[in-house]
């Protein structure tokens, strides 16, 4: 905290808030944006005393995958994997291995007496669906499921229990936002252990839902890295063509960290190809639109194709030489695809042939 002090005396960035200044400056939309809007949703009234409205929770870091801009802080699954590649001595960027972690929470009766919101982060916020039934059942005990909004962020691997679903639907309002950064076999390999079909079939049942109950809302949230930035006009068309009542997602996570999976961190020459890629996909979702302009979905991607040129095109988060960044993003990405059995230009030859040593 005292660091946090010191550099917003200083005028200076703290190291947290980088991510939600580069998605400002990309995109004009932030998490710190989100929260002052929820806030405000809330009727929060900041000149009064103390008054829990709202929580949000890291029940814990297990989790289901290994998604490559990951660490064990957020999944367990990377523990084993972050233990390795610590002791890679060669390696010009340690990563800090995380033990499991658990917070213990439980909702208490007199928080569920005024509690508005919950969101549920991860790890897994579905692999704690008995503790997330369980605070709902607290909230009901009050006659309160109508008062209350539930936010859960989940890399839909794990389907939605029925005893869950049966709570969110008397909820005033629930969001779901689907992790999901390709389409097929490449989302597949950036999260690691993920089935493409499984999750396919998950997200059939969501869209449903929030299909038979307008209180229930889903969209995709989608972090741009090295591994999909040439992707995404690929994702974003087979999103318009599979679901019916998918809200428009917001614009995508621009990963800053690791610093070798940064989009603006890439070498000029590849930074002017994948930038020619996004402009082109672009007159392509403006064509789209013109020809079906009832799909109101399409009319946005223009606005998320031009976050994404504006953040390819800024400033590099670190001013590593190009040398450098190369040996280090294939130092990693070899590392996780030897220990993993996968290879990086079976999913995505085009960024593989461009980045090549």
């Amino acid at each position: 905290m005292d660091d946090l002090r010191a550099a917003m005396w200083e005028d200076t960035v703290p190291d947290g808030c980088k991510s939600c200044i580069a998605g400002e400056e990309a995109s004009g939309f932030s998490n710190r944006d989100y929260s002052i809007y929820r806030a405000n949703q809330m009727g929060f009234d900041y000149t009064q005393g103390h008054k829990l409205l709202g929580q949000e929770l890291n029940i814990s870091n297990l989790c289901n995958l290994r998604c490559r801009m990951c660490d064990s802080s957020r999944s367990s699954k990377w523990i084993a994997e972050d233990l390795l590649y610590e002791t890679d001595v060669t390696s010009s960027h340690f990563r800090t291995t995380a033990k499991l972690q658990k917070s213990g929470w439980s909702l208490s009766s007199e928080e569920a007496k005024t509690i508005k919101f919950l969101t549920f982060l991860g790890g897994e916020p579905m692999l704690h669906q008995s503790q997330i039934i369980d605070s709902l059942k607290e909230v009901k005990k009050h006659n309160r499921l109508h008062d209350i909004s539930v936010n859960i962020n989940s890399n839909m691997v794990t389907p939605v229990d029925d005893q869950l679903a049966e709570l969110l639907i008397d909820c005033k309002l629930v969001d779901f936002n689907a992790s999901i950064d390709a389409y097929g076999p490449l989302n597949d390999y950036i999260r690691s252990d993920s089935v493409w079909n499984k999750l396919l079939e998950n997200m059939l049942k969501l869209d449903s839902l929030a299909g038979q109950y307008s209180n229930i809302k889903w969209q995709t949230i989608n972090t741009v890295t090295v591994l999909n930035c040439n992707k995404m006009n690929e994702l974003y068309e087979w999103l318009d063509n599979t679901f019916k009542h998918a809200k428009q997602p917001t614009p995508a996570i621009l990963a800053i960290e690791p610093w070798y999976l940064a989009v603006n961190n890439l070498p000029l020459d590849v930074k002017d190809t994948v930038l020619q890629k996004l402009i082109e996909s672009k007159a392509q979702s403006l064509v789209n639109f013109r020809q079906y302009p009832k799909n109101s979905s399409k009319k946005y991607w223009g606005q998320h194709y031009d976050a994404l040129c504006n953040y390819v095109s800024g400033d590099p988060a670190h001013m590593p030489g190009v040398d450098d960044w190369r040996e280090d993003f294939w130092k990693f990405t070899n590392f996780l695809d030897q220990s993993r059995g996968t290879k990086f230009s079976d999913v995505n030859l085009e960024m593989a042939e461009w980045l090549k040593i």
